[in-house]
């Protein structure tokens, strides 16, 4: 008798686990990207100046005139660090490009070093960022305009603060974590359907108040355009020959100059450096120095 009553127990155990996982799985579902858009590889962004042109001329989104001042001035507060969340770098179109990662920068837990992944640095291209398990917020499968934003985190994000808007006065609510050591929910597009599911006041700008409806469908106008960017103009003679002597300055081949230098480059590498006199917009960084 005891051993019926283990064996219809259980059963039961085995029919109320299913039923709250099938009602999970009815709560969201999830979608085979996939199947819908084809498989999944970095696009080229940035167009050549013949596409710019006839994109001007097409009145399209300008990535440096329209979507970049938004990204600036609400995102890359949080998303321009070395350790923003999910190292998303929002401040330009590589780190857009690049993507996301579930990777800690700062892990206190960590017993072997890990490889660093710095932007400009670690990896050259998009691909070779896929290699090191960054994942897209960008669509990377075909070009269309649904696919374009239905296969992108970065909209889904938009729209799930569009959908859940945050009230305009009081104290933010206990659904939000801003401590510093919490954990991140770095979601994929596969991985959307639970995220919003769980954190549907998560979407983006995470804690602060929503786009405006004229940045929103600036930014949603550019991904549905293809999230192109148009190319930067060719650095003026001045600055190329400025660049060119502290280059060759910096590479010196006797011992002394090699010691000085590391030295430097060791202090300055995260430095942003500004030639006096020229385009207040010019900036550059110390790339490398001699072994």
């Amino acid at each position: 008798m005891d051993k019926l009553r283990a064996i219809a127990g259980e059963k039961l155990f085995l029919l109320v686990f299913l039923i709250i996982t099938g009602c999970a799985a009815i709560a969201y579902q999830t979608v085979d990207y996939e199947s819908l858009y084809r498989p999944s590889a970095p696009k080229q962004r940035v167009m050549t100046p013949e596409q710019a042109q006839l994109y001007q001329q097409e009145h399209k989104v300008s990535f440096y005139k329209e979507v970049k001042p938004i990204l600036d001035t609400l995102c890359v507060s949080c998303h321009g660090c070395y350790d923003a969340p999910c190292q998303l770098k929002l401040g330009s179109i590589e780190g857009l490009d690049r993507g996301a990662s579930k990777q800690l920068v700062y892990d206190s837990t960590r017993l072997k070093a890990a490889d660093p992944t710095r932007l400009f640095i670690d990896a050259t291209d998009t691909e070779g960022w896929r290699k090191k398990d960054f994942y897209p917020v960008l669509n990377e499968r075909i070009d269309s305009k649904v696919a374009n934003l239905d296969n992108s985190v970065l909209a889904k994000l938009i729209d799930l603060k569009r959908l859940h808007p945050q009230p305009v006065s009081g104290k933010l609510g206990k659904d939000y974590d801003l401590k510093f050591d919490r954990t991140l929910q770095c979601t994929t597009i596969e991985e959307f359907p639970k995220y919003e599911h769980d954190h549907p006041q998560w979407g983006m700008p995470y804690a602060m108040p929503g786009l405006s409806l004229k940045e929103e469908n600036t930014l949603k106008q550019w991904l549905q355009e293809g999230s192109k960017v148009e190319p930067l103009p060719p650095l003026p003679s001045q600055t190329v020959q400025a660049v060119a002597k502290w280059d060759s300055y910096f590479n010196g081949a006797t011992l002394k100059q090699q010691l000085v230098f590391r030295y430097i480059y060791e202090h300055l590498f995260l430095g942003h450096i500004h030639f006096k006199g020229h385009a207040d917009n010019e900036f550059f960084m110390l790339g490398g120095v001699n072994k």
